[in-house]
Protein backbone atom coordinates (compact mmCIF):
# COMPACT_ATOMS: atom_id res chain seq x y z
CA UNK A 1 0.00 0.00 0.00
CA UNK A 2 2.83 2.34 0.22
CA UNK A 3 4.21 2.00 -3.47
CA UNK A 4 3.51 3.82 -6.52
CA UNK A 5 0.23 2.71 -8.43
CA UNK A 6 2.51 2.49 -11.49
CA UNK A 7 5.05 -0.05 -9.78
CA UNK A 8 1.99 -2.46 -8.18
CA UNK A 9 0.55 -2.05 -12.19
CA UNK A 10 3.80 -3.32 -13.54
CA UNK A 11 4.69 -6.35 -10.85
CA UNK A 12 1.01 -7.33 -10.80
CA UNK A 13 1.05 -7.71 -14.85
CA UNK A 14 4.04 -9.27 -15.16
CA UNK A 15 4.36 -11.63 -12.30
CA UNK A 16 1.05 -13.05 -13.17
CA UNK A 17 2.27 -13.40 -17.09
CA UNK A 18 5.46 -14.66 -16.80
CA UNK A 19 5.35 -16.17 -13.48
CA UNK A 20 2.12 -18.06 -13.62
CA UNK A 21 1.28 -17.41 -10.09
CA UNK A 22 -2.38 -18.74 -8.50
CA UNK A 23 -3.15 -15.36 -6.56
CA UNK A 24 -1.44 -12.19 -5.96
CA UNK A 25 -1.61 -10.59 -2.77
CA UNK A 26 -2.54 -6.73 -1.52
CA UNK A 27 -0.05 -5.91 1.82
CA UNK A 28 -0.88 -3.25 4.26
CA UNK A 29 2.01 -4.36 6.53
CA UNK A 30 1.39 -0.98 8.69
CA UNK A 31 -2.34 -1.36 8.62
CA UNK A 32 -2.55 2.57 7.81
CA UNK A 33 -5.37 2.24 4.82
CA UNK A 34 -8.98 3.28 5.19
CA UNK A 35 -11.55 0.89 4.09
CA UNK A 36 -12.41 2.77 1.02
CA UNK A 37 -9.16 2.65 -0.44
CA UNK A 38 -8.52 -1.18 0.34
CA UNK A 39 -11.76 -2.01 -1.78
CA UNK A 40 -10.46 0.61 -4.85
CA UNK A 41 -7.08 -0.80 -4.67
CA UNK A 42 -8.53 -4.57 -4.98
CA UNK A 43 -10.90 -3.33 -7.56
CA UNK A 44 -7.85 -1.83 -9.87
CA UNK A 45 -5.81 -4.85 -8.98
CA UNK A 46 -8.74 -7.40 -10.54
CA UNK A 47 -8.78 -5.03 -13.57
CA UNK A 48 -4.79 -5.43 -13.87
CA UNK A 49 -5.13 -9.33 -13.41
CA UNK A 50 -8.69 -10.57 -14.71
CA UNK A 51 -9.28 -13.95 -13.35
CA UNK A 52 -6.56 -13.93 -10.78
CA UNK A 53 -7.57 -14.13 -6.86
CA UNK A 54 -6.54 -11.43 -5.47
CA UNK A 55 -5.75 -12.25 -1.57
CA UNK A 56 -5.23 -9.61 1.51
CA UNK A 57 -2.83 -9.12 4.19
CA UNK A 58 -3.28 -6.71 6.87
CA UNK A 59 -2.25 -5.84 10.12
CA UNK A 60 -3.72 -4.07 13.14
CA UNK A 61 -1.91 -0.62 13.82
CA UNK A 62 -4.35 1.42 13.79
CA UNK A 63 -7.94 -0.97 14.86
CA UNK A 64 -8.97 -0.94 11.70
CA UNK A 65 -7.71 -4.46 9.91
CA UNK A 66 -11.43 -6.17 10.36
CA UNK A 67 -12.41 -3.42 8.31
CA UNK A 68 -10.25 -3.20 6.06
CA UNK A 69 -10.51 -6.90 5.19
CA UNK A 70 -14.35 -6.91 5.15
CA UNK A 71 -13.78 -4.06 2.58
CA UNK A 72 -11.18 -5.55 0.40
CA UNK A 73 -13.86 -8.73 0.25
CA UNK A 74 -16.10 -6.25 -1.17
CA UNK A 75 -13.79 -5.00 -3.74
CA UNK A 76 -13.77 -8.42 -4.62
CA UNK A 77 -10.85 -10.13 -2.65
CA UNK A 78 -11.01 -14.09 -1.94
CA UNK A 79 -8.57 -14.79 0.17
CA UNK A 80 -8.01 -13.11 3.63
CA UNK A 81 -4.89 -13.38 6.11
CA UNK A 82 -5.87 -13.77 9.76
CA UNK A 83 -4.89 -14.74 12.82
CA UNK A 84 -7.02 -16.26 16.16
CA UNK A 85 -7.08 -13.19 18.34
CA UNK A 86 -5.34 -11.26 15.97
CA UNK A 87 -2.04 -12.54 16.99
CA UNK A 88 0.91 -11.56 14.89
CA UNK A 89 4.06 -9.02 14.69
CA UNK A 90 3.27 -5.34 16.88
CA UNK A 91 -0.39 -5.26 16.68
CA UNK A 92 -0.68 -8.32 15.33
CA UNK A 93 -3.17 -9.25 12.15
CA UNK A 94 -6.34 -9.29 11.43
CA UNK A 95 -8.64 -11.62 13.84
CA UNK A 96 -10.01 -14.33 12.28
CA UNK A 97 -13.03 -14.76 15.06
CA UNK A 98 -13.69 -11.28 13.36
CA UNK A 99 -13.67 -11.66 10.02
CA UNK A 100 -15.60 -14.41 9.96
CA UNK A 101 -18.44 -13.27 11.89
CA UNK A 102 -18.13 -10.05 9.70
CA UNK A 103 -18.14 -12.40 6.55
CA UNK A 104 -20.83 -14.31 7.78
CA UNK A 105 -23.21 -12.00 9.46
CA UNK A 106 -22.95 -8.62 8.01
CA UNK A 107 -22.37 -9.38 4.18
CA UNK A 108 -23.53 -12.61 3.95
CA UNK A 109 -20.85 -14.42 3.04
CA UNK A 110 -20.44 -18.62 3.63
CA UNK A 111 -16.73 -19.09 5.02
CA UNK A 112 -17.42 -22.59 5.83
CA UNK A 113 -16.05 -22.30 9.50
CA UNK A 114 -17.39 -23.68 11.98
CA UNK A 115 -19.10 -20.66 13.74
CA UNK A 116 -20.02 -22.33 17.19
CA UNK A 117 -16.47 -23.63 17.84
CA UNK A 118 -14.97 -19.87 17.79
CA UNK A 119 -15.02 -19.31 21.33
CA UNK A 120 -13.82 -22.55 22.30
CA UNK A 121 -11.44 -21.79 19.45
CA UNK A 122 -10.50 -18.90 21.00
CA UNK A 123 -10.51 -20.05 24.59
CA UNK A 124 -7.74 -23.12 23.62
CA UNK A 125 -5.82 -20.45 21.80
CA UNK A 126 -5.11 -18.23 24.81
CA UNK A 127 -4.51 -20.95 27.27
CA UNK A 128 -1.48 -21.59 24.75
CA UNK A 129 0.00 -18.72 23.93
CA UNK A 130 -0.20 -17.44 27.15
CA UNK A 131 -2.19 -14.33 25.46
CA UNK A 132 -5.28 -13.74 27.23
CA UNK A 133 -7.51 -11.44 25.88
CA UNK A 134 -8.72 -7.77 26.92
CA UNK A 135 -12.28 -8.36 28.70
CA UNK A 136 -13.54 -5.81 25.84
CA UNK A 137 -12.37 -7.60 23.30
CA UNK A 138 -14.99 -7.75 20.30
CA UNK A 139 -17.35 -10.97 19.68
CA UNK A 140 -15.23 -13.14 22.67
CA UNK A 141 -13.95 -10.71 25.45
CA UNK A 142 -15.23 -11.15 29.18
CA UNK A 143 -17.89 -8.19 28.85
CA UNK A 144 -18.98 -8.49 25.32
CA UNK A 145 -22.13 -9.96 26.31
CA UNK A 146 -22.11 -8.31 29.99
CA UNK A 147 -24.80 -6.05 30.45
CA UNK A 148 -25.42 -3.55 33.60
CA UNK A 149 -27.45 -0.71 32.49
CA UNK A 150 -30.98 -1.08 33.98
CA UNK A 151 -33.31 0.19 31.42
CA UNK A 152 -30.70 -2.14 29.28
CA UNK A 153 -31.70 -5.25 31.27
CA UNK A 154 -35.59 -4.59 31.25
CA UNK A 155 -35.43 -4.64 27.57
CA UNK A 156 -33.74 -7.90 27.46
CA UNK A 157 -36.15 -8.85 30.10
CA UNK A 158 -39.21 -8.09 27.54
CA UNK A 159 -37.25 -9.06 24.26
CA UNK A 160 -36.24 -12.64 26.29
CA UNK A 161 -39.98 -12.97 27.22
CA UNK A 162 -41.36 -12.27 23.68
CA UNK A 163 -38.95 -14.73 22.14
CA UNK A 164 -37.62 -11.85 20.04
CA UNK A 165 -33.37 -11.78 21.72
CA UNK A 166 -32.08 -11.55 18.16
CA UNK A 167 -33.30 -8.32 18.46
CA UNK A 168 -31.97 -6.95 21.01
CA UNK A 169 -28.28 -8.17 20.34
CA UNK A 170 -25.86 -8.11 17.35
CA UNK A 171 -25.96 -11.64 17.54
CA UNK A 172 -26.37 -14.26 20.13
CA UNK A 173 -23.53 -15.29 22.20
CA UNK A 174 -25.12 -19.19 21.28
CA UNK A 175 -23.84 -18.99 17.74
CA UNK A 176 -20.23 -18.70 18.24
CA UNK A 177 -20.62 -21.05 21.18
CA UNK A 178 -20.28 -19.01 23.98
CA UNK A 179 -22.02 -19.12 27.40
CA UNK A 180 -25.47 -16.16 27.31
CA UNK A 181 -25.83 -12.89 28.18
CA UNK A 182 -25.23 -12.02 31.95
CA UNK A 183 -26.23 -9.54 34.04
CA UNK A 184 -23.15 -7.50 36.05
CA UNK A 185 -24.42 -4.82 38.70
CA UNK A 186 -22.38 -1.48 39.42
CA UNK A 187 -23.44 2.06 39.98
CA UNK A 188 -25.14 2.32 36.76
CA UNK A 189 -27.66 -0.50 37.84
CA UNK A 190 -31.31 0.19 38.38
CA UNK A 191 -34.24 -1.96 39.84
CA UNK A 192 -34.81 -3.82 36.75
CA UNK A 193 -30.93 -4.77 36.14
CA UNK A 194 -31.07 -5.98 40.00
CA UNK A 195 -34.20 -8.16 39.52
CA UNK A 196 -32.26 -9.56 35.91
CA UNK A 197 -29.08 -10.74 38.38
CA UNK A 198 -31.24 -11.84 41.25
CA UNK A 199 -33.39 -14.49 39.31
CA UNK A 200 -30.22 -15.47 37.36
CA UNK A 201 -28.74 -15.85 41.12
CA UNK A 202 -32.01 -17.90 42.29
CA UNK A 203 -32.51 -15.50 44.61
CA UNK A 204 -36.19 -14.21 45.17
CA UNK A 205 -36.71 -10.67 47.03
CA UNK A 206 -40.32 -10.62 48.71
CA UNK A 207 -40.46 -7.08 48.69
CA UNK A 208 -40.14 -3.71 46.81
CA UNK A 209 -38.93 -2.56 49.44
CA UNK A 210 -36.17 -4.73 50.48
CA UNK A 211 -35.37 -5.06 46.65
CA UNK A 212 -34.56 -0.61 47.18
CA UNK A 213 -32.66 -1.68 50.28
CA UNK A 214 -30.37 -4.08 48.07
CA UNK A 215 -30.18 -1.61 45.10
CA UNK A 216 -29.07 1.47 47.67
CA UNK A 217 -26.36 -0.37 49.24
CA UNK A 218 -25.55 -1.66 45.72
CA UNK A 219 -24.85 1.64 44.15
CA UNK A 220 -23.16 2.66 47.29
CA UNK A 221 -20.39 -0.04 47.12
CA UNK A 222 -20.04 -0.24 43.38
CA UNK A 223 -19.48 4.12 43.67
CA UNK A 224 -16.54 3.25 46.44
CA UNK A 225 -14.66 0.56 44.27
CA UNK A 226 -15.27 1.84 40.57
CA UNK A 227 -16.35 -1.08 39.39
CA UNK A 228 -18.57 -4.36 39.23
CA UNK A 229 -19.73 -6.15 42.01
CA UNK A 230 -19.41 -9.96 42.12
CA UNK A 231 -21.80 -12.94 42.46
CA UNK A 232 -20.61 -13.43 46.30
CA UNK A 233 -20.47 -9.83 47.11
CA UNK A 234 -24.49 -9.54 45.54
CA UNK A 235 -25.53 -12.09 47.71
CA UNK A 236 -23.47 -10.65 51.08
CA UNK A 237 -25.30 -7.58 50.49
CA UNK A 238 -29.03 -9.73 49.90
CA UNK A 239 -27.77 -11.54 53.18
CA UNK A 240 -27.02 -8.12 54.89
CA UNK A 241 -30.02 -5.98 54.14
CA UNK A 242 -32.57 -8.64 54.40
CA UNK A 243 -32.07 -9.60 57.99
CA UNK A 244 -32.13 -5.76 58.65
Amino acid sequence: MKAPEDFLKQNYTSIVRDGGVDTVTLADTYGFSLPWTIKDMVEKIRSWVPGTPVELHIHNDFGLATALSLSGVTGGATIVDTAMLGLGERCGNAPTEEVALGLELLLGVDTGIHLDKIYETCELVQKISKFPVDPRKPLIGRNAFRFSSGWICWMLKKAEEAGRMQGMLPFKPELIGRPGIEAVIGKSSGRASLKYKLDELGISVSSEEDLKKILDRVLSESSITKGILEDFEIRRIVRKMISK
